[in-house]
């Protein structure tokens, strides 16, 4: 599982919930605990080539739910399939940033390069389903009204906690 922010750590527990064990591949180093609270067996650092290195050729399925594109990291993020697995590409990166793949990767490998965005009605209604029966919701950062360009600042520059979420209850008309 490649990314645990907002899709990401949903990811993890429905991976879990599945009977998967689930790997975390993760840049954010202080939210390891957590991530194997969701689910997660181990977390390996995202951005330590290393540690990735290491991890090569391991998994069956690799699930990346990173909305942007690191041409170096992409090469040693698909390396972690297996011959005959599967990349599952579901993090949509800008429009500006091109997905690069070597085509001898994916010949030589037999590595299938997928991807998904939504499901249909039927789909969504038993994804709720699953997820109320096991247990699984979105981990949010709550900010009051008057704390708003302090939640939109961590979604600027990328860094909320899994999910931001302003509360604007308060301040609706009753």
């Amino acid at each position: 599982m490649l990314g645990i922010g907002g899709l990401g750590h949903l990811a993890v527990q429905f991976a879990k919930a599945m009977g998967c064990k689930v790997t975390a591949i993760s840049n954010s180093r202080e939210k390891d605990e957590l991530i194997k609270e969701l689910g997660a067996e181990r977390v390996v650092s995202s951005g330590d080539i290393k540690a990735l290195d290491k991890e090569k050729y391991r998994f069956a399925v690799v699930l990346n739910t990173i909305p942007s594109f690191d041409d170096k990291l992409f090469k040693a993020y698909i390396s972690l399939v297996k011959p005959n697995g599967y990349f599952v590409q579901i993090g949509l990166p800008s429009v500006e940033t091109p997905l690069v793949i070597d085509p001898m990767w994916i010949v030589m490998k037999q590595v299938k390069l997928v991807g998904s965005y939504v499901g249909s009605r039927k789909e969504t209604k038993e994804m709720l389903e699953f997820a109320a029966k096991h247990g699984i919701s979105p981990k949010c950062e709550v900010f009051d009204f008057e704390n708003f360009p302090k939640a939109f600042e961590r979604l600027v520059n990328e860094k909320p906690f899994f999910r931001c979420v302003v509360n604007c209850k308060d301040y609706l008309p009753k």
